[in-house]
């Protein structure tokens, strides 16, 4: 929360506000310091122990590693690693590309 309430300029800066107050006055939103405190703020919503911290920590601990190798079948892993690689390779578009053209 602090990140996108601090960015600064740029489109996280522009929906600080209502992300804040979604997170003051939302019913459904819980944050916690930990994951087991969060597991239990979010099955106290609902009243049943619909999640099981340990399970969710495997299931977080198995993402964190297909994110540390570098063969991940994960698709949405390698998408996010092909637009990154893309951003890397691509030269500016939109205004920034247009500002330099008109200095040619």
């Amino acid at each position: 929360m602090e990140r996108v309430a601090w960015s600064g300029p740029g489109r996280a800066a522009r929906f600080a506000a209502p992300v804040a107050a979604f997170l003051r006055h939302g019913a459904d939103f819980v944050t916690a310091p930990g994951l087991e405190d969060l597991v239990e703020k979010m099955n106290g919503l609902t009243g049943k122990p619909l999640l099981d911290a340990r399970t969710l920590r495997r299931q977080i601990e198995a993402r964190d590693h297909q994110l540390s190798h570098p063969y991940a079948k994960d698709s949405q892993i390698q998408g996010i690693r092909n637009a990154r690689r893309r951003e890397r390779a691509a030269g500016p578009c939109g205004r920034a590309a247009g500002r330099r053209l008109q200095g040619l």
